[in-house]
């Protein structure tokens, strides 16, 4: 029914609206960010506040995950090459979040979730070709820390509640 591992040509995506059906769409083992309530109670009214953009992903016609998109920024100290950044002063560099990311419990461990990352990853870069984009930010629970590090993630504020976890993005001169 679903394969081993998720390629990325086997998935479409697509906006959240409110016509899509979301309940049969569950991510909530060991759920303890919330994201399955996200999904199902809140994040079209957060896109129609224009506080985030989710899109959805689909194998065939099943939702099989989602991520949810905004802009925000992060304190220079917080940059994972922050000595790059010492003539900027306090500047607050530009950043694309992952405010949520959420995989259906019946597909987890087949690769989707790197593929969501990925997939983030690459509107971060086409973004930062219009209007400026410097990081890839996320905040997560402490047992999730080493999936996103795998997804080229660094860690910080490792202490907090829901630590920030941090990816440059290539540069428009690195893209060419």
């Amino acid at each position: 029914m679903y394969p081993i591992k998720f390629e990325p040509h086997q998935l479409t995506v697509e906006k959240l609206s409110p016509e899509h059906d979301l309940s049969n769409f569950n991510c909530s083992d060991e759920d303890i960010s919330k994201v399955n309530e996200f999904i199902q109670e809140q994040a079209l009214k957060y896109q129609n506040e224009n506080m985030g953009v989710t899109h959805l992903f689909f194998y065939k016609d099943e939702i099989v995950g989602f991520v949810t998109l905004s802009m925000t920024y992060i304190e220079g100290k917080e940059a994972p090459d922050e000595g790059d950044l010492a003539y900027f002063g306090n500047k607050k560099p530009p950043s694309m979040l992952i405010g949520q990311l959420g995989v259906d419990n019946i597909v987890r461990r087949r690769g989707l979730g790197r593929l969501l990352c990925d997939w983030c990853e690459g509107i971060a870069i086409e973004l930062n070709k219009k209007v400026g984009c410097r990081y890839l930010v996320l905040h997560t629970e402490r047992e999730l820390i080493q999936f996103y590090e795998k997804c080229g993630f660094i860690t910080k504020k490792p202490n907090k509640k829901s630590p920030l976890m941090v990816k440059k993005i290539l540069s428009l001169s690195e893209l060419e």
